[in-house]
């Protein structure tokens, strides 16, 4: 597999290995390829899945924004999925962001404060994925949107606030 690099066409194993192997390269690529791939696949079917099983137990209006959620969140996985080996960094980027709108959007959706535990996650999926700058700059993104989110009236955090962080950073050293 040849590739062209530039800024936008990162390769994937860049943050791991440099230069002195291009196999072992070549081979960390494709492994980070499909591994990245097969947690876009997992974790959009378990959100879409999990979106069905609770709209099926919620009121119309609601059935109809998660299915509405549901249906944007698979197209932007998919498009992820699909550019992951030609563009792997706007892939990641693309699917992560759709990840954090599906969350938040749930979150503004049901006002459970419980829902935005599952932000804590993208710092490990994007030190896995990224490697650990990327992974430091997805924390401080989501601690940035935490301060922005608990200063807003009638906020539903409360501890959240604090705890979110924490568990991302714990996440994102493992």
């Amino acid at each position: 597999m040849k590739r062209s690099l530039n800024m936008m066409q990162m390769r994937p194993s860049a943050p791991y290995v440099s230069g002195s192997n291009p196999e072992l390269e070549s081979a960390i690529d494709d492994l980070l390829v499909n591994k990245s791939r097969s947690l876009v696949l997992l974790t959009s079917l378990f959100f879409i899945i999990t979106s069905i099983i609770i709209s099926g137990e919620s009121d119309t209006p609601i059935m109809a924004q998660l299915f509405g959620l549901s249906i944007l969140f698979g197209i932007v996985s998919y498009v992820a999925y699909s550019m992951m080996e030609e563009r792997y960094l706007i892939a990641n980027i693309i699917w992560q962001a759709g990840l954090l709108a599906m969350i938040l959007a749930v979150y503004f959706l049901f006002d459970l404060a419980e829902i935005l535990l599952l932000v804590a996650f993208l710092p490990l999926i994007t030190v896995v994925t990224l490697g650990w700058i990327s992974g430091a700059i997805t924390e401080a993104i989501l601690i940035g949107l935490l301060v922005f989110l608990d200063s807003m009236p009638e906020s539903a955090l409360g501890k959240y606030a604090l705890i979110i962080p924490f568990v991302g950073a714990f996440g994102g050293l493992l």
